[in-house]
């Protein structure tokens, strides 16, 4: 379900808006293999005219999914935007499209979240691990790669 806005009622009072919407609603499911919105979006926020915008003021709530990028493990980013604002052009090349004195504030709700997606999520600040198998040590690997460098090949040549 969309978040509309009707134009028509917001020039005499403000407009608020409560709810939650999902993923699939925000076109937000499998855009990123790392980081995944799989609870819905709390949204709490009025809206006001000024001029040529619509301007959105309130709380975005959600949680993000998330795999670190260097040792895989799950875990959880908490975002919490108690003072969360999104200006809506009205007019311009930036303009929204009106449809029945309507306008669908749901893609800027989209685009903020969407922005707030981690590019590179850690589990941890400075987390270099890597994943490897339970019960191998990972340095085995090194010191044997170590022990056939490209000198120890070339020792072993008759010349």
């Amino acid at each position: 379900m969309s978040i509309i806005c009707n134009i028509k009622q917001l020039e005499s009072q403000s407009l608020s808006f409560k709810g939650l919407i999902t993923a699939k609603e925000l076109d937000l499911e499998n855009i990123d293999i790392c980081v995944h919105l799989n609870t819905p979006v709390e949204h709490n926020f009025i809206a006001k005219k000024a001029s040529n915008t619509i301007r959105l003021l309130g709380r975005l709530r959600f949680e993000l999914d998330c795999e670190c990028v260097h040792c895989l493990k799950p875990f959880k980013i908490v975002m919490d935007w108690a003072d969360w604002e999104c200006i809506v052009p009205l007019q311009g090349e930036m303009l929204s499209p009106i449809i029945n004195d309507c306008v669908d504030l749901t893609p800027y709700v989209r685009e903020d979240i969407l922005l707030a997606f981690p590019q590179h999520p850690l589990c941890e600040p400075g987390c270099n691990k890597l994943p490897f198998e339970e019960g191998k040590d990972p340095r085995a690997d090194l010191e044997k790669k170590a022990l056939d460098s490209v000198w120890d090949q070339l020792d072993k040549l008759n010349l």
